[in-house]
């Protein structure tokens, strides 16, 4: 039995064969599932017609934040629930979700999160297990971020808990994860510097070595062995480059006439 007032909403390019496991694993929620694209060249529009979904083209606004409140603007539900192409829900926690909206306790709640690098689950490090913030009353709350975005509640509300966990699958290679990051990375510059910050030619290197031991040692990356050591030393590059690339943003606004 599916949840009459819950839409399930992705935002979407090129989601592949993983989105087809996310949105099967959707439908058993929900018969209204919604998937805003900005101009995918695979399967991605065959997959969601196999489940009855929505599909709506909407060009890439250059924000993840301005996307989502495009695609939430689209939702006339009581219930939102954001998914990743990547991320796939796990039955336990299809039941907390069936279970809660039965009788809500509050308007936002938490999912907790295990990722999957190269298709390996991560115990701990930068992509260890974590929680994000997406089932939601859409009426009540909006996004803000170019990258890295985040829900925020119009009004504080506390934040409920749900149980089981979405599978995440954050990149397929290590090819995957290199052009992921270089995007991320422009982003978080461009987004940054538009915010005034700034950083000093000297300290970046310092920034992608405190990222390191930040997820090798601070959130015991070492446990997980090589690949613990892999991951950190691939947040510890991200780190650097977007720092790099921020400091570029400076530089090129300089040379401006």
């Amino acid at each position: 039995m599916t949840i009459d007032n819950l839409t399930i909403a992705f935002i979407n390019k090129n989601g592949g064969e993983l989105f087809e496991r996310a949105l099967r694993a959707a439908s058993t929620l929900t018969d209204d599932i919604l998937v805003v694209d900005s101009g995918s060249t695979d399967d991605s529009q065959a997959y969601a017609q196999r489940y009855q979904a929505r599909w709506v083209f909407h060009a890439w606004p250059g924000s993840f934040g301005e996307q989502r409140n495009f695609t939430q603007s689209l939702v006339k539900r009581e219930w939102l629930l954001f998914l990743d192409t990547d991320e796939i829900l796990n039955e336990t926690l299809i039941a907390s979700i069936r279970e809660t909206l039965k009788n809500p306790k509050h308007a936002v709640y938490r999912l907790r999160r295990k990722n999957c690098l190269f298709g390996v689950e991560q115990s701990h490090g930068s992509l260890g297990p974590d929680t994000v913030v997406r089932l939601y009353k859409p009426a009540l709350a909006h996004w803000v971020g170019d990258v890295h975005e985040r829900l925020e509640m119009d009004t504080p509300s506390p934040i409920g808990s749900l149980k089981g966990h979405l599978e995440h699958h954050t990149y397929k290679d290590f090819k995957h994860w290199r052009d992921k990051m270089a995007s991320y990375a422009q982003a978080w510059a461009e987004e940054k510097y538009r915010n005034g910050k700034r950083v000093r030619l000297g300290m970046i290197p310092f920034k992608g070595l405190f990222a390191f031991i930040k997820a090798y040692i601070l959130e015991a990356g070492f446990l997980d062995g090589k690949t613990g050591l892999m991951t950190s030393q691939m947040y510890c590059w991200y780190t650097f480059d977007k720092y790099c690339r921020l400091y570029d943003c400076e530089q090129n606004a300089k040379r401006q006439p």
